[in-house]
């Protein structure tokens, strides 16, 4: 995951893993014209983060699965309407690809309006290693679980 490489919001090029800082990372994988899933979602991680207290071990990312559209300007806008401190990732297509690979995240529909996406939320720990993956249907758990995830070694 650490290697991967997406544009961050202010249009750079980063590797992931020196852009999450060595901070445990809650990922979610969305655009910004999702009229349903992702900004709830989106919501839910920003309620969560500030309930938390806005630890500084801990980080949020979304990265875009319409990297036509959401260029990384657009994204930064979008996803820091959320949060500040919420991190925004677009890329190319072949990077977008790449990532949602990494992450096991699917999706189809790239231009139209039929547009369908694998909504899970990842937990990366510090190293940048995939640990866990929040379905929509247990996501509701995550609270709960964050501040033991955030105590374990790694994380």
């Amino acid at each position: 995951m650490v290697d991967l490489r997406l544009v961050r919001g202010d249009g750079a090029e980063v590797r992931l893993g020196d852009a999450l800082g060595g901070t445990t990372t809650l990922v979610f994988f969305g655009f910004t014209r999702c009229p349903d899933v992702c900004p709830l979602t989106m919501a839910r991680l920003a309620r969560l983060y500030e309930a938390m207290g806005r630890p500084a071990d801990l980080q949020v990312a979304m990265i875009t699965v319409d990297p036509e559209h959401d260029v990384p300007e657009l994204l930064e806008a979008y996803v820091t309407a959320f949060d500040e401190d919420f991190l925004a990732f677009s890329g190319s297509n072949a990077q977008i690809a790449t990532a949602a690979r990494a992450f096991y995240v699917g999706y189809a529909g790239i231009g139209t309006e039929a547009f369908t996406h694998t909504d899970v939320v990842a937990v990366l720990d510090k190293r940048g290693s995939l640990r866990y993956v929040y379905s929509q249907s247990n996501l509701a758990r995550l609270p709960a679980d964050l501040p033991n995830i955030l105590a374990q070694a790694g994380f």
